[in-house]
This record gives structure tokens, sequence and C-alpha cells, in this order.
């Protein structure tokens, strides 16, 4: 089952190679409705044991049931004999989604503080995790609840409202309140200004990715050796494609050497890199050692993390509202993190995107409560039309959004509601024409095959 996760602090630097091996067991799962703990509709659970290592397991509820476990596994059938897992929430708080296809790679994670005995409080411990069952339009409702304490004292309750959306064979979606809570009894306090300054203190919710470099094909550069030096992870990078790359040695599969490229905002998109001149250091002034920060204070309703071939892989994250100690959604900022120096490069976490409230908050007092609202949507973008040019009846233009290695199918139909036709496929876009069409109506499909 995709469920295992191995996790070390952005901070630090562990040894040891595990991404591959961790691409390996993250792959999409389909089960048969019998095998599921419960089902309702297309909806299913199961309650497994083998969630990330070493994490607690507690009690899972659902309608009619009880199971203990560490991970709720979320399947939904698609066809009738396409049921894939297609979300998972694990008792250490990290979720994960994914889209018909693609695969469990890119994780989010919740609340992350340090604490005033400076502690990296970068894991929780759930409580209990819930199946409430279907709303009135068949969207799937679980309740997470996580405690984060620290030996300090410092004691935070993390719990999750999820509303999961029907998804479709392109994208999956869920709508999440995440409600955290000072439950120490009295307010606590940074250990270092720097933790704020670094924007690191109070990670209100995170995205959890790796990048190591677009692609291996044409020789390997020279950093890449110095960390690989048996060349152990190197994949095909002998043909066309740029998605097997990367070789996981446990799971036998070739895979890409990133999970994200670009990390896109209202108006910034950064393109990550090992070349700190095509990807630079954003640098806190009094902080010149620390080398990791790429994006730092940017406030946007809507952050995109892309990959660089495969928009199945894209997650989507807009700050719908937020309430509590701030209920100005423009008060929390996005900060991202790229660890060009992890010694453990490909084990999946170098990169780190964060959304918090160093900015405006120091100590957080006693009893508060800070509470977000997002929406996180998981895979293809649509491509949209930008320009049609009509020069003859049978002569048309047209241009679309696009993505890199993405190919494109334009189909027809002459009426409404008629049966669509391939005109042209294996279009690698983003323009097309000029092109004989007949009257009617045209539509874009993105194929998904760099």
């Amino acid at each position: 089952m995709p469920l295992q996760r191995n996790w070390n602090p952005v901070r630090h630097n562990p040894t040891g190679f595990v991404w591959i091996l961790i691409i390996a067991l993250l792959i999409i799962t389909h089960i048969a409705f019998g095998a599921l703990d419960w089902q309702s509709g297309p909806w299913g659970i199961a309650i497994e044991s083998n969630g990330s290592p070493g994490s607690a397991f507690c009690s899972m509820n659902y309608p009619g049931g009880t199971k203990t476990g560490n991970a709720l596994a979320v399947y939904y059938q698609l066809q009738p004999t396409n049921i894939p897992q297609l979300w998972v929430f694990l008792t250490d708080g990290f979720w994960r989604q994914t889209s018909a296809e693609s695969q469990f790679l890119t994780s989010y994670r919740l609340f992350r503080y340090y604490s005033s005995g400076d502690e990296n409080r970068d894991h929780l411990t759930a409580t209990q995790l819930s199946v409430i069952g279907t709303n009135n339009i068949g969207e799937l409702q679980i309740e997470t609840v996580y405690s984060n304490n620290a030996t300090a004292g410092d004691q935070f309750r993390v719990t999750g409202l999820i509303i999961l959306e029907k998804p479709d064979n392109l994208q999956s979606a869920m709508r999440a309140e995440i409600i955290v809570s000072n439950a120490s009894g009295r307010a606590v306090s940074p250990f270092w200004q720097g933790h704020r300054d670094l924007a690191e203190q109070w990670e209100l919710f995170g995205i959890s990715s790796m990048y190591v470099a677009d692609n291996l094909t044409g020789g390997l550069p020279s950093w890449y050796n110095s960390l690989d030096p048996t060349l152990r992870y190197v994949g095909i990078t002998n043909d066309a494609s740029f998605l097997n790359d990367g070789y996981s040695v446990n799971g036998t599969i070739n895979v890409s050497t990133h999970d994200i490229k670009y990390i896109v905002t209202s108006n910034t998109t950064v393109a990550l890199n090992h070349d700190t001149n095509l990807c630079p250091v954003v640098v806190v002034p009094g902080y010149d050692w620390y080398t990791q920060l790429v994006i730092r204070g940017k406030i946007a309703q809507e952050l995109l993390v892309q990959h660089a071939y495969r928009s199945s892989r894209n997650h989507r994250i807009q700050v719908t509202g937020c309430s509590g100690i701030t209920s100005v959604t423009t008060n929390l900022k996005w900060a991202a993190t790229h660890n060009r120096e992890d010694a453990n490069i490909v084990d999946g976490d170098n990169v780190q995107i964060k959304l918090g409230m160093d900015d405006i908050l120091n100590v957080w007092p006693a009893d508060a409560v800070q509470t977000i609202n997002l929406r996180l949507v998981t895979g293809d973008t649509r491509p949209v039309i930008t320009a049609l040019s009509v020069q003859a009846p049978d002569n048309v233009a047209i241009q679309w959004t696009t993505e890199p290695g993405e190919r494109y199918t334009l189909q027809y139909t002459p009426t409404l509601g008629g049966t669509w036709s391939n005109i042209v496929t294996g279009v690698t876009g983003p323009s097309l024409g000029p092109q004989p069409i007949p009257p009617g109506f045209l539509h874009i499909v993105e194929t998904n095959v760099p």
C-alpha cells in the first residue's frame, strides 16, 4: 500500500538515500469494494496499519464501526472496475492527495512550530480520525484530531474538518478547515527570534516535496555525482522521456528526478534549480549564512506547485478564509525553502513550502485559536484557449495555455451534446493551425503523455 513516509527535518542533513525507495511505495493502488472497511456509493475507506514508520496508532471511526490503525485510505469508484486510492490521512500529521493519473508524491503537512525549548515540532500525533459520511451533494466528510506537544510543556491541538469533493479522471480536490489551538494553559513564546525571521516559527500549513534536477539526460552534473557516486539512483537517461531518469532500487521502477519544478503565485514564479544563479537565495538581513529560502513573505490567495513535465502531479492551494488570531488572509504569508546542501537530497523532502503568520505573531496567547480555510486541488490543469482566428470557414488557427512536455488532442463535434471525434492528435502546443475544421464545436484534450 502507498502509505510510507520517511521524514527528516529540513534544517538537518540526514544520511542515506531513501527518496527513490519512497517513490516505489507511493504508487496508486486499486481495490475491490469488498475489501474495504466502509463503503457508501462510490466512496470507500480502508483503515491500515502500514502508515509512516513509527507513527502512532489511534482509533478511527466510520458509520457503523471503529478500527485502530495509523493510516486512513480513501478510495473512489471512477468506473465499475476502476477504484483508485486518491487520499490518505496519516497519524503523524501528513495528508496526501493524488489524481487518478499520478502517484502519491508531494505531501501536505499540518501545523509545525519551534517550541519554547527550541524543539522542532514537525510531527503530530493523531488522537482520532473519523469518517462522518457523505453530505447532501455526495461529498465525503472526514474529521481529524491531532496533538503537537513539546517536551517544554507547549501543547497544541490541531483539528481538520475535511470535505472530499467528487473526483474525476483528471483531478481530485478537498476543502479543509484547519483549527490550531494553544492547549498549553499558558502563552507560548518563541525560543529564538531567528525562527520568525526565517519564516519557520508558526507554520500553519505546509507542502513537502523535492527537487533534484529537471532531468539527468545528457550527462550527470558534478554535484549529483558527489551525492550518488555509484549512480545507484540513475534510471534511463538515453531515451526521450524525462519521467524515468531516476531509479527505484526497492520498487524496480523508473521515476522522475523531481516532484516539482515551479512554485507559482499571482505575480511570482520560482523555477527550482540546483544553481543559485538560476534559482537565487532570498537572503534575510543578519542571516547571510542561511541559504535555503527561495520565497519569503509572499501574499497570495493561490499557490501552484507545478511539475516540469506532467501536470497530473500539480497541486493548487487556495486560501479561502481565516479567523481567530487574525481574520485577514493577507496576514498569512508564503515562504519556501530549497535545501540544496541536503546530504540526502533525493529523499523526497528538500523542498518545503509554508503558509504561516510569523510577520504578525510573536507569542501565541494562552487558549488562542487560529483557523485557516483551504481548497486543495491535485491533477491536470485544463488548457485555456487564449486566441482563436477564423481566417476562412475551413482555415482555423487556435492558441491555448500549456505546460512543458504536454501533448494535446483537438476534438470536434457538429452539435453540443454530440460525439467528439479527433481532428489532430499528439499536438505539442500551444498553437495549431491554420487547420481545416468543419463548422461546429472544438475541444482541446490534454493527453498527459510527454
